[in-house]
């Protein structure tokens, strides 16, 4: 039995790179991704991979989580166990199938919190530090860490589709990575103005052109690390009478794409 693949692009938190390292980060956030895609209306995957109700445990195959981790699955049963020896995933017995697992990821932020208070009395340098900040700050406003991490809404793109010609399927392929990119990177600005501001956001069809004409400058993990951090310090760093909240277009403008990078861990 296949595990149903949902190719949905997996967010980076860079506070949790800071507090857990960038391969524990990768794993914990594909799994609570999984749990939060499982738990929702979207999920269509056989019963098997769905989450037990009454235990909240669900299966995961280590094949599935290195389509998101590079590493080799030695290194990641070795992350899997620091992960669980911190209290925030639990493991049950190994199943008979392959490499699958039954998982249960803890979703309350009191033990997020407590690591990264414990990593911020180690941290010099002082982007980590403000990002581990940040990070405390919104998860104490939350009791549940899928309320305080974007990562909710997954867009699973098995649906079936209508056939297409050779002709429209040979445009929409030169075309797929990059609308894919930009929807995604729209979907993640929303989601992140939408939880600061509590209100939503509706880009003009101008920030969008934009936004397109430039997406490949930057990888998407670069631009999931840059979003974030230009929302949550706007007021402190690029807030002005003329524009006193974060925009799209504001975020396109390239002296703040420059200094957004230069705060990026990668």
């Amino acid at each position: 039995m296949a595990e149903k693949r949902v190719p949905a692009w997996r967010p980076n938190f860079p506070a949790l790179e800071d507090i857990l390292g960038s391969t524990q980060a990768k794993i914990l956030t594909d799994l609570l991704f999984d749990y939060a895609h499982k738990s929702s209306d979207n999920w269509q995957g056989p019963s098997y991979f769905s989450i037990d109700k009454e235990t909240m445990y669900f299966r995961r195959s280590f094949s599935a989580i290195l389509q998101y981790v590079s590493i080799t699955k030695e290194n990641l049963s070795k992350n899997i166990k620091a992960l669980r020896e911190k209290g925030l995933i639990y493991i049950q017995e190994k199943e008979s199938i392959r490499d699958v697992y039954s998982y249960r990821v803890e979703l309350f932020t009191h033990k997020y919190i407590k690591l990264a208070q414990e990593k911020l009395e180690t941290v010099k340098d002082k982007y980590a530090r403000q990002r581990i900040e940040d990070f405390i700050d919104i998860l104490s406003h939350h009791e549940l860490i899928l309320d305080a991490l974007p990562i909710k809404k997954v867009t699973d793109t098995n649906e079936p589709q209508e056939p297409k010609s050779s002709q429209e399927t040979t445009s929409q392929e030169s075309k797929s990575f990059e609308e894919q990119d930009l929807y995604t990177i729209v979907e993640y600005f929303k989601n992140r103005y939408e939880y600061i501001y509590n209100k939503d956001y509706n880009p003009t069809e101008s920030e969008i052109k934009k936004l397109r004409n430039i997406i490949n400058n930057y990888s998407i993990e670069q631009w999931g690390e840059m979003i974030p951090i230009f929302i949550e310090r706007y007021n402190e760093r690029w807030k002005s009478s003329k524009y006193p909240e974060p925009t799209i277009f504001g975020l396109t403008q390239d002296w703040i794409l420059e200094g957004l990078k230069a705060m990026c861990s990668i």
